[in-house]
């Protein structure tokens, strides 16, 4: 009856169980949807770094435990209690893996004010002065090409404080 009722199941069924890979994936992953949801209360740790909102771009701070595969990812590398060295690797083994060279990890900064070179200058002077009709409204922001500009993602973030990230992670581990 519940096939019946829901005639995507059955197709779906027969995939994952043909592909028992991605059956044991997919469980994998309702599990640890639902344990992680059950234990938000419980986590409690915290490390904040500089993100920036994609739909206001604004920065803000955001805590990497809640990226729900690090978090678990943080949770299974505590369970095998290795020794200092090698718990450290292993932890930059992971952060490298899930905060490096990522897009929606990265922030780009520049110097203030920008350096923004002639031809830019004129892109926009003609743009947004010269081609603008008096109809038409100045939008609220101009994205500018910037000659001079830095890329840091979460990944750098954390190494620029590794000695303290690290004394936290082990700390954490121990208890």
């Amino acid at each position: 009856m519940v096939l019946a009722s829901h005639p995507f199941l059955l197709p779906l069924i027969c995939y994952l169980i043909d592909n028992f890979s991605a059956f044991r994936w997919t469980l994998a992953f309702f599990h640890g949807i639902l344990s992680v949801t059950k234990k938000k209360e419980e986590f409690k740790m915290k490390w904040n770094v500089f993100l920036q909102d994609s739909q206001t771009g604004k920065f803000k701070p955001y805590n990497i435990f809640e990226h729900l595969e690090f978090r678990l990812s943080m949770e299974n590398l505590f369970k095998k209690q290795y020794p200092k060295e090698r718990f450290l690797n292993e932890l930059d083994q992971e952060i490298h893996y899930f905060f490096c060279a990522k897009i929606e990890w990265e922030v780009f900064i520049t110097t203030w004010p920008p350096y923004i070179d002639a031809k830019e200058i004129s892109r926009i002077i003609s743009e947004y002065h010269i081609n603008r009709t008096p109809e038409q409204r100045l939008p609220e922001r101009i994205d500018v090409n910037v000659t001079k500009w830095y890329k840091i993602d979460v990944y750098n973030q954390l190494q620029a404080n590794w000695e303290r990230f690290a004394d936290y992670m082990w700390t954490e581990s121990q208890k």
